[in-house]
């Protein structure tokens, strides 16, 4: 019953050419590379380390993902151009970048709705949703997934299946539109909504996480939902007591060096087994060295 998740996951490939961003030549070192499915993570990695970086220059990042987010919008490239270019001009000003640092790291640790509209207005997105709430999920994928139209779709056609019929929906500007927040009861509404599925998306990863051979985030179970909407494949839903794909085998029982091990507790950035050079021992260690994170779960 699993396999469809883990098809879904492994076939995620949302596209986006950075190098077509309009003004890429204002920002040498950035928007050069094209960032698909097999370097999503590693994209996801490099807005982490700028946020606790950050450095002069760490702030172009978030123009990166800004852009990232809207590529593909229908007739959006004039959209996407100008929203990732007042992001940056903002960001580059003052102490901008560090107010919008601090923000996301206030919306992570506690996910009020207050908290968010503070952090809207850090990235000038005073009436965005789906932008603000990437970059809260690119920050923290073991807890936040991201949200847009076809996610939202999917919300609305599959809660009662997936036996949380409760949840809230989102409401969108039109059917199968863009979410509207565009007055305070709508935004009300559809945070309520994003926190139910978040609440789904941390079940299903921890689930997923049992009955696969791989950790899953909250993120994964939204990639996942993400590439099923858009191709009509059907998930199967899932209880602690689905068919595993791995012969009941615990998730990393006999783990291997270098192989996954979770995101750290401190920075959130991806931890690799590793393995003591005296005893031999393996542990969990962070990967984020150069963003001056040292987390590690060795003995000694």
């Amino acid at each position: 019953m699993v396999k469809t998740w883990e098809l879904c996951l492994n076939s995620y490939d949302y596209s986006a050419n950075l190098n077509e961003f309009a003004y890429n030549g204002k920002y040498e070192g950035y928007f050069n590379t094209v960032i698909e499915g097999g370097n999503i993570a590693q994209f996801e990695d490099k807005f982490r380390k700028s946020i606790y970086n950050g450095q002069i220059d760490d702030y172009v990042v978030a123009g990166e993902v800004c852009f990232w987010k809207l590529f593909s919008y229908v007739n959006g490239e004039r959209n996407r151009d100008f929203h990732a270019e007042k992001l940056l001009n903002h960001l580059s000003i003052g102490r901008n970048f560090e107010y919008f640092s601090k923000s996301l790291k206030t919306l992570a640790n506690n996910p009020y709705l207050d908290n968010f509209k503070k952090f809207r207005q850090s990235c000038r997105q005073p009436f965005g949703f789906a932008v603000p709430l990437t970059f809260l999920s690119f920050y923290h994928p073991s807890k936040y997934p991201m949200i847009d139209a076809k996610i939202a779709a999917w919300w609305s056609d599959n809660t009662s299946q997936f036996g949380v019929s409760n949840s809230s929906h989102f409401i969108t500007s039109y059917p199968n539109g863009p979410i509207d927040v565009q007055n305070d009861q709508n935004l009300s509404l559809n945070w309520n909504a994003y926190l139910n599925w978040v609440d789904f998306c941390q079940k299903y990863a921890s689930l997923l996480t049992k009955l696969t051979t791989r950790s899953w985030t909250a993120r994964n179970v939204e990639m996942a939902v993400f590439y099923a909407q858009e191709n009509n494949i059907q998930l199967n839903q899932l209880d602690s007591g689905s068919q595993s794909i791995s012969n009941n085998t615990p998730t990393n029982q006999n783990p291997k060096r270098g192989d996954f091990a979770g995101y750290c507790p401190k920075c959130n950035s991806p931890m690799k087994w590793r393995e003591a050079q005296i005893t031999g021992e393996l542990y969990r260690g962070c990967t984020n060295y150069d963003g001056g994170c040292r987390y590690q779960e060795r003995s000694y």
